[in-house]
């Protein structure tokens, strides 16, 4: 009974034995067979002790090559050096499973991504037998999955950064993106428009419209349209004002949802410029038949190739090219312009600087060259925006002429001048030469004419006639003196010798002297003075003496017989006025501006009655003006005329202080003018 049991034990034992390698061996060929998953053990310490032909496929190791090998053979070298074989079996022993994803490599180096699964395997004791690992190739669904999300990205940048308003819509029309330029365009955030109908962008009278719109587009099947003619419809900003818009629309079906996209562009710019454009054309239609009527060559060309796109009236006048010959055509060819400087030059600065101003020389369709001022200005052009030169000349061929003219004549005129200098400096030298020449036997005869005079009167036996003819040689003698001397002075001063030595002088007492002297010379005529004790003026005795001398021998000459002669020395405001007033004959208003003028005599003069050069009041107004001083002369005709000398005054005390200093003097002569001076 007992041997029965046991061997009925016995033979279940190895039924049971026999069934679990039945079910090991299925299981060995199931695992073998699985290609797409590499299924392997490995023992409590890592190294392989199965391989299955998945993994064969997958790593490419022969089970003969890999079973004994340490599962650190499919980690990168990097994750070997980081340990991270180790640290994936040891979460698996302690955890009892793990999932990973992460590269490895193959037997021939190449790396794919895998997902792995090791599962730690214990005995009926709980002792860790080994690890169960089960991998799988990832590599195309994960780039597959890295170029949909980068797809996504793309597509989200350039929604985001479209300079148009992009919403996407649901099929009941909710919103379900709304780009930024759309918060921007419409005035309000995604996070408060998303879930809402687009209704909400429109006004109300369009929005039944457009609802039908949708849903017959809808049915139509139809990718993309328009949603209406350009520059029509209208749309509604959060803040309640509209706008005019472009639209287009599509559709795609998305999991059997259905979604439209809207694209919208803000033409209000546009609007606007198309508005300012009509208006401008207008304007340059004005402005055209304006152009017209202008004197002025006005033409429009292309800024690279001259092309003439505008050709007025005025242009057809100079040039005599009609506009529909000129129109199309190289301008500069045309009128085979000839520049100032590169026409390359003149285009960059036009470019740069807007503008351009010169001279051209041009061709008239007859030949003849023309000058012109030409004025060029950058414009835009009037059709596709582009920039075009605007050219306006004017023909200045008969000024450039004239100015030649005139530049000649200048030049002719100079050289007549220089000419004139020339002759009046050789007339001057001559006149000193003939003076001095003359003055010396002139000095003789005189001298000769006083001693027999003086000899008559002491010896007597001389007649009447005789004494009168000794008189008439005498004053003749003296007057010629008196005019050699005037050209004398003349001469000095042109050729700049007339020296002046200055020195504190009382100019009342110098008056007071030579009022007494020629007073003394005098039968029909009284000179009346009136001066005080002194008058202080830094000046040369002798020269205005001369002064003094010029203007009362003039007094007396113009003045009639027994006329009376008014000298009058004041002061006062730092100046010293000496005036010598006639009762004369008087100068005429009109010729009060040329009475110090050189060999000026007064047009009511008899040259006859009344002798003189003309150079005396010149001499007396160098002489004044040399001193620092002015000279006037207020005249009426047949009423005298009064002379007025204005000197500066000088303080008594600082002139004494000052008398031992060296004198100021003007145009110190040299050794040729003392030799002139002692003549």
């Amino acid at each position: 009974m007992l041997n029965a049991r046991l061997r009925s034990a016995k033979t279940s034992s190895l039924e049971r034995e026999r069934a679990l390698r039945a079910s090991e061996e299925r299981f060995r060929l199931l695992v073998g067979g699985v290609q797409d998953y590499a299924i392997f053990m490995l023992d409590p310490t890592g190294h392989v002790v199965s391989w299955n032909a998945g993994a064969q496929r997958i790593k490419g190791y022969t089970a003969d090559e890999i079973i004994g090998k340490h599962v650190a053979s499919f980690y990168t070298p990097e994750d070997v050096a980081a340990h991270a074989p180790e640290r994936v079996l040891k979460t698996a022993r302690r955890e009892g499973r793990v999932e990973v994803e992460g590269w490895r490599v193959r037997k021939n180096g190449s790396r794919f991504i895998a997902n792995v699964v090791i599962t730690a395997i214990y005995d009926d004791q709980g002792a860790l037998s080994g690890f169960a690992k089960v991998t799988r190739d990832i590599t195309v669904r994960k780039q597959a999955e890295e170029a949909l999300r980068a797809g996504e990205a793309r597509l989200a940048g350039i929604i985001d950064s479209a300079m148009d308003a992009i919403i996407t819509l649901d099929g009941e029309q909710r919103i379900v993106v709304f780009n930024d330029a759309a918060e921007e365009m419409f005035g309000c955030r995604v996070q408060d428009i998303v879930g809402h109908t687009i209704d909400r962008f429109l006004p109300p009278s369009a929005r039944p419209n457009h609802a039908e719109y949708i849903r017959a587009f809808g049915a139509t099947g139809v990718t993309n349209r328009s949603m209406h003619s350009p520059g029509v419809l209208v749309a509604l900003r959060a803040d309640g004002t509209t706008f005019p818009i472009e639209a287009s629309i599509s559709q795609v079906d998305a999991a059997g949802q259905k979604l439209y996209t809207v694209i919208i562009r803000d033409v209000t710019e546009r609007k606007r410029a198309e508005e300012a454009l009509t208006q401008q054309t207008a304007t340059l239609k004005e402005q055209a038949q304006l152009l017209d009527l202008a004197y002025d060559a006005i033409m429009v060309h292309d800024l690279e190739q001259g092309t003439i796109a505008l050709w007025n009236r005025g242009a057809e006048a100079m040039y005599q090219w009609t506009q529909a010959e000129a129109l199309g055509k190289s301008s500069h060819s045309l009128l085979q312009t000839q520049f100032p400087i590169a026409l390359q030059e003149i285009k960059a600065i036009v470019a740069q600087e807007g503008a351009w101003e010169g001279e051209l020389i041009h061709t008239r369709k007859d030949g003849h060259q023309v000058t012109v001022s030409s004025r060029w200005a950058l414009r835009p052009a009037e059709t596709d925006g582009a920039m075009a030169i605007l050219e306006i000349n004017r023909d200045v061929t008969e000024r450039k002429r004239a100015e030649a003219e005139r530049a000649a004549l200048l030049i002719r005129e100079q050289t007549a001048r220089a000419e004139a200098e020339a002759a009046v400096h050789t007339r001057d030298v001559f006149l000193s030469i003939a003076a001095h020449e003359l003055r010396t036997p002139l000095t003789a005869l005189l001298g000769y004419a006083y001693g027999l005079q003086r000899r008559a009167q002491r010896q007597g036996g001389v007649g009447e006639r005789e004494q009168r003819g000794l008189a008439s040689i005498t004053a003749q003698a003296t007057r010629l003196n008196k005019l050699i001397e005037a050209l004398l002075d003349l001469s000095r001063l042109q050729l700049g010798r007339f020296a002046l030595d200055l020195q504190p002088t009382n100019l009342a007492a110098l008056t007071r002297r030579v009022v007494d002297e020629v007073q003394s010379q005098l039968e029909l005529h009284t000179i009346q003075l009136e001066a005080p004790q002194e008058v202080q003026v830094r000046g040369d005795d002798l020269r205005l003496e001369q002064v003094l001398h010029n203007l009362l021998n003039n007094a007396v000459k113009y003045s009639p017989r027994g006329g009376t002669i008014q000298v009058d020395v004041q002061q006062g405001l730092g100046r010293v006025f000496l005036s010598v007033t006639d009762q004369g004959m008087g100068i005429p208003e009109t010729e009060l501006p040329f009475v110090f003028s050189q060999f000026y005599r007064a047009a009511n003069v008899d040259p006859r009655r009344i002798s003189g050069l003309g150079i005396g009041l010149y001499v007396v107004h160098e002489i004044v003006t040399r001193h620092g001083g002015t000279i006037t002369v207020e005249s009426r005709e047949g009423q005298g005329s009064r002379f007025v000398v204005s000197l500066p005054e000088i303080d008594t005390a600082a002139a004494e202080r000052s008398d031992g200093d060296r004198p100021a003097v003007d145009n110190i002569p040299n050794a040729a003018d003392e030799q002139t001076t002692s003549a």
